[in-house]
């Protein structure tokens, strides 16, 4: 006969069993299939489970360090593909050549100025969310315009980051007591924010250093250091290239946004910033650039819509546009809106475009990409598909693009269009993540790459 304490724990043990037994049998319903007129959506208990291979896969490049933005994103299952899916060897047999369309005719800002990159520089912002962190696509779209047109150095770099593990172009370093402000991280209201979205508050000290790395040749030197800041008091930076040649800069006082820079001799490949900062010191970052040829800044948003740049301050982007004299901006949005409502899409509509428009007033002789959403894959049963709300993300986009009158660069056509996220995922190699949302470093430089020629192509005919 059981006593009391054998039912107590046997009940659990019966409440766990039927459970599963409940959800192994709902399995098993088909997809579309009716309950008490209800559908049933179809669910697999057991697809959530990764095997070993997609384990294996966890390492992103470079120097195998884990991306924490993937990994937060969750890491998918493989799948057993239809067999109407195909094993692409080749990626160049899926991917496709996609014109710029949209108002072209503003594209002159920039195609003008690639006439003169062998004696100035041209400048370009790359501004996207968490898909360019880490200069994913951005570098390899800066090698490939650099060799055709000329310029050293990967630009613009933040002083604090979250992608020092990742990032494809840099080993970064910073002290620990530097305090940093963002639209996309912790705010403050006493500062206001220029194209990167952040400003870096230096203590009695505070350093930070960049070494560029080999993989991508023509950014890994650089002839100029610049240091872009605002205020400073009596401050002053003390600059150390390649760990040898030290100087001692005394940054000028200024109400805006102004800038420091130190011309080497020869070209270099490492730099440390140490500061002797005043009260009012605020540094907005750092470039590691040329005199001339292409530059490309890379201005990751991570986790953001795009909204973001509705909140920036048109002084603060006027003020750098004097500095930096950009040509070209492109766009790179939209991840982060795929797990909005619908209903949400027309404030997130709003702000973008607002956005856009303050960008086209602060940068009146600049013009402006935007490249769509990428596609990203979703659920269905046992399969991945592209997830429905990618299409109506890119009619928005579109829609953007034409009210407020730039360019748009459809990637998720370039891509190969629908499902095609599921094919660069099961490729060999792999060009993306088995969260089906990012590209790793093969796929990250095949959109740079793809990007890149197009405005070759597109400058081509222009100077015919």
């Amino acid at each position: 006969m059981l006593n009391e304490n054998s039912r107590t724990y046997r009940f659990p043990l019966y409440v766990i069993l039927l459970t599963v037994l409940m959800l192994f049998s709902i399995s098993n319903i088909p997809e579309d299939a009716e309950v008490f007129g209800m559908s049933i959506k179809e669910f697999n208990l057991f697809s959530d489970f990764p095997d070993a291979e997609t384990e294996s896969n966890r390492i992103v490049n470079p120097d195998n360090a884990e991306n924490p933005v993937i990994l937060k994103a969750g890491i998918m299952p493989e799948v057993d593909l239809n067999k109407n899916y195909i094993t692409y060897q080749n990626i160049n047999g899926l991917v496709r050549q996609v014109k710029i369309e949209g108002n072209t005719e503003q594209l002159k800002y920039f195609l003008d100025a690639l006439k003169n990159s062998g004696s100035s520089g041209v400048r370009i912002a790359h501004i996207g969310d968490s898909i360019i962190e880490g200069d994913y696509i951005t570098a390899e779209f800066r090698r490939i315009l650099q060799q055709k047109f000329g310029g050293k150095g990967v630009g613009f770099m933040s002083v604090t980051s979250m992608d020092t593990k990742f990032r494809l172009t840099s080993n970064h370093k910073f002290s620990d007591d530097w305090q940093t402000y963002s639209l996309f991280g912790k705010k403050s209201k006493k500062y206001v924010y220029s194209l990167n979205g952040e400003v870096f508050i230096p203590a009695e000290g505070s350093s930070v250093s960049y070494e560029l790395r080999k993989d991508y040749k023509s950014s890994s030197e650089f002839s100029v250091a610049k240091i872009l800041f605002s205020g400073s008091g009596k401050s002053k930076v003390t600059i150390t290239i390649n760990d040898k040649n030290k100087e001692d800069i005394n940054l000028t006082e200024a109400s805006g946004i102004t800038e420091a820079v130190k011309n080497l001799d020869k070209s270099a490949v490492k730099a440390e910033f140490k500061f002797k900062p005043s009260e009012s010191l605020t540094v907005t970052g750092i470039s590691l650039e040329s005199n001339s040829g292409i530059i490309i800044d890379n201005y990751p948003y991570r986790g953001n819509t795009g909204a973001a740049l509705s909140e920036l301050s048109e002084n603060s982007l006027k003020e750098l546009n004097k500095l930096q004299n950009y040509k070209l901006i492109v766009l790179q949005f939209g991840l982060n809106a795929v797990a909005m409502k619908k209903s949400d899409y027309s404030d997130f509509k709003k702000k973008f475009s607002e956005g856009i428009k303050l960008l086209k007033k602060s940068f009146p002789e600049t013009s402006i990409i935007m490249m769509g959403i990428s596609d990203k894959s979703a659920k269905k049963g046992s399969a991945f598909v592209t997830d429905p709300v990618i299409k109506d993300l890119i009619d928005m986009q579109k829609e953007i693009s034409k009210e407020t009158n730039i360019a748009f660069w459809n990637t998720f056509e370039a891509m190969g269009g629908q499902n095609s996220m599921v094919k660069w995922v099961k490729n060999k190699p792999a060009y993306a993540h088995s969260d089906f949302t990012h590209f790793n470093k093969t796929g990250a430089d095949k959109i740079g790459e793809m990007f890149a020629k197009t405005l070759i192509e597109k400058y081509a005919e222009y100077t015919k």
